[in-house]
């Protein structure tokens, strides 16, 4: 599944913000899927060294304190889990496709930055040169 930088990007810098709400609807547009909830605190079935876990039933995303609202790692790997219920309501097998879909999300985020810092980077050394220069 391939990741646009643009929306990869944006969704990150908002999970970092803490506007995750924000980045769900984005998500849930771009993936044509419903909005998932997202609450704080795990459920008690699910409360052994997690740091987030989706349930179906009730289309949420839980994390296990607000610190994790702001980690886009955690949060996009559960919106996988949301993402696959509409194709695969069982989803077994996916936590390793899960966590490449929040890698990639991070990585083409990290990529874009840095693409753009080369940029800027390149044209004040240009700027800086033609000033020598004259």
């Amino acid at each position: 599944m391939s990741v646009d930088p643009d929306l990869a990007r944006l969704v990150v810098q908002l999970i970092s913000d803490g506007k995750v709400e924000q980045s769900l609807e984005l998500l849930a547009k771009h993936y044509g899927v419903s909005v998932p909830r997202i609450r704080v605190g795990l459920p008690k079935s699910r409360r052994s060294q997690v740091l987030g876990c989706y349930s179906a039933a009730d289309q949420t995303i839980y994390v296990l304190d607000s610190e994790k609202l702001k980690d886009p790692f955690v949060v996009l790997h559960e919106f996988y889990h949301h993402l696959r219920t509409g194709v695969d309501k069982r989803h077994r097998g996916t936590e390793k496709l899960a966590t490449t879909f929040a890698g990639k999300f991070i990585e083409e985020s990290h990529a874009l930055r840095a693409h753009h810092s080369f940029k800027v980077q390149y044209a004040w050394v240009n700027t800086a040169d033609e000033n020598k220069t004259s």
